[in-house]
């Protein structure tokens, strides 16, 4: 204490203010910085994972597509005689099939087969889906929907559904 007693400190206030107008300035630009690098971090980690997400996705969509895609190529080339009879659709032995294929693959909506006449089967796995039974207004207690197009004498093309529950 002795060594600073003969020391006169005097405090001038420009120089406070010019001094804390530089440390507040400073802090600011530093947190500016500081916030503007964090963003662009957050940002690419969240483009980073989303296209880590999407393809993901893809390539489980992929896999699902081409896995039913061969099922379906399969049964249809070792059925066909058995689909078409006559150049008309044979959808008694068709139901079968198109049941166990849906029922094995759970993300699968829909299987179907068609005719170059323009005959069509389709068999819908409805899973207790409440938007798409009201669109097919179909009962709900309805597991299955069976869509059937042919031509009718004339040419004209008729549409026909059947509703099966479990």
């Amino acid at each position: 204490m002795a060594l600073f007693s003969g020391w006169k400190l005097r405090f001038h206030n420009w120089a406070v203010i010019a001094l804390l107008s530089f440390v507040f300035a400073l802090t600011a630009a530093v947190l500016v910085v500081v916030i503007a690098k964090f963003n662009d971090m957050a940002e690419d980690s969240a483009r980073q994972r989303f296209s880590l997400i999407a393809q993901t996705g893809v390539e489980r969509l992929r896999a699902l597509i081409g896995g039913t895609g061969r099922q379906v190529a399969v049964q249809a080339e070792a059925r066909s005689e058995c689909f078409a009879q006559g150049r008309r659709l044979n959808d008694r032995d068709m139901v079968v099939t198109f049941l166990s294929l849906l029922k094995s693959e759970e993300s699968l909506y829909s299987v179907y087969f068609g005719l170059a006449n323009d005959d069509f089967f389709q068999v819908i796995h409805a899973r207790g889906n409440t938007n798409l039974l009201a669109s097919l207004k179909a009962p709900g207690n309805t597991r299955f929907a069976l869509r059937k197009i042919t031509r009718a004498a004339g040419g004209k093309r008729v549409e026909s559904w059947q509703f099966w529950s479990a």
